[in-house]
């Protein structure tokens, strides 16, 4: 998953490398402020230095000023770089989904699959930004922070330090049980998905036939699951936040006990305990910007998670030898064909069971049966739209299957009896599937 990841994170390294070096100089920039004031507390106080104390103040001015420019780069450019990354995910997503073989729509909903490829992804996005940004700024902070409070005193830091292993134990206990929720969040905004896409497609039915009821109740309870998980995750969200704010809490509190006792005993002096709160907040800051990130980290992997579920699917593909099928002329013969659909991995009834026919060059064959009976299977065999059981169909005395499927294709004209419209106009609907054709001549568009 992660090899993926950074399969689309490398072409825009170059971004990702300036929004780096822009969050390590932010959080370095946070931490000379208490640097400063001890100096300030310790030497140009007792001294009434004002001269120093104006000239430290400016010097802390034009590193926030510094600092603010940095954070304009860091949001423009860091949200560029994870919007450039979602839309080479959504390209080889949509690319992949358009490869797929029939029987995966079969299955899957639209809407979920609208699902994938926007909401998705958007989470994705936005973790692709923040997620390495946050954790290096984190990092950066964090260490900067250990190596200044164990300057003042190592004593202290060590005791500090000494709580962290019970905040990380406390991550990883509830880590697994977040990303579970989450990912099932996904899903179930899929079939939120799915279910009002279905909908609003079969409005005019709906109406006819006096469904809205009936849609409403199987939205509903979409909803409801989809609520039901939305709820569990907070409770994992909220185990999670509320215990890392309590342990950040004790964090202060550990501080004032034994740097106070400290301070008393004249182990440290005033400026060096008050420096050394003020470093604790920025030890702290890092953590706290850790745990309002770790949801979105969470969104986006499962995101990941779901991407990664799609693209590992094996795509339509050509059996090996297969040739361009050229020109055909049109004898089709089904030689002891059988076939029967699957729906998700589970076989479902014979269609067609051992079928022998043939139609002969420029001859027109009507099939009529009940509803079901396999008229429209028997056309969706011919283009390999699916796969048969057994036997073989021929056209022009060459199996199929030796045939590329888009030369195949290419050869065979559909009216569906579905009647579907892509965006554009009645000219391009007509020469669809000749590229090329679309602004051509009315004898072109006469040849679907």
């Amino acid at each position: 998953m992660f090899k993926r990841l950074y399969s689309y994170f490398k072409p825009h390294m170059g971004l990702f490398a300036v929004d780096l070096v822009c969050a390590f100089f932010v959080g370095l920039s946070d931490e000379f402020m208490p640097l400063i004031v001890r100096n300030m507390i310790n030497e140009y106080v007792p001294a009434r230095n004002w001269d120093m104390m104006v000239r430290w103040s400016m010097a802390l001015l034009l590193i926030y000023l510094i600092k603010f420019c940095l954070n304009l780069v860091i949001v423009y450019w860091g949200h560029v770089f994870g919007v450039r990354v979602q839309a080479d995910m959504r390209r080889d997503i949509f690319h992949h989904i358009e490869q797929l073989p029939i029987a995966f729509f079969d299955d899957h909903k639209t809407g979920s699959l609208m699902s994938r490829i926007t909401n998705d992804l958007q989470e994705v996005s936005e973790m692709a930004h923040h997620g390495p940004e946050n954790l290096f700024m984190s990092c950066v902070m964090l260490g900067v922070s250990a190596f200044m409070l164990g300057r003042i005193s190592l004593r202290l830091t060590l005791i500090v330090y000494g709580c962290l292993p019970f905040a990380v134990l406390f991550a990883i206990l509830i880590r697994k049980g977040e990303m579970d929720a989450f990912a099932r969040n996904r899903k179930e905004i899929a079939e939120i998905n799915g279910e009002t896409e279905t909908s609003i497609a079969g409005v005019r039915v709906t109406r006819a036939y006096n469904g809205i009821d009936r849609e409403q109740e199987k939205f509903d309870a979409a909803n409801k699951r989809y609520v039901s998980a939305r709820s569990r995750s907070y409770k994992y969200l909220a185990l999670f936040n509320g215990g890392m704010t309590l342990f950040t809490d004790l964090m202060y509190v550990v501080v004032v006990i034994f740097g106070g006792r400290m301070f008393f005993r004249g182990a440290i002096s005033s400026g060096d305990f008050v420096a050394y709160l003020l470093y604790i907040s920025m030890f702290l800051t890092p953590i706290k910007k850790l745990v309002e990130t770790y949801e979105q980290i969470m969104e986006g992997m499962s995101g990941v998670r779901r991407f990664e579920e799609i693209m590992n699917l094996p795509p339509e593909a050509d059996d090996p030898g297969a040739v361009d099928a050229g020109e055909l002329r049109g004898v089709i013969e089904f030689d002891d064909v059988s076939f029967h659909y699957r729906n998700n991995d589970t076989d479902g009834p014979m269609v067609i069971s051992h079928l022998n026919l043939s139609v002969p060059e420029q001859e027109t064959l009507g099939l009529v049966g009940q509803s079901g009976g396999g008229k429209t299977t028997i056309c969706n065999l011919i283009p390999r739209f699916y796969e048969v059981d057994s036997g073989v169909i021929r056209i022009d005395g060459t199996d199929i299957r030796h045939m590329t499927r888009a030369s195949l294709r290419r050869n065979i004209g559909i009216v569906s009896q579905d009647v579907f419209l892509f965006h554009g106009t009645v000219r391009e609907n007509i020469a669809y599937g000749r590229r090329g054709r679309n602004r051509g001549s009315g004898e072109a568009c006469a040849h679907p």
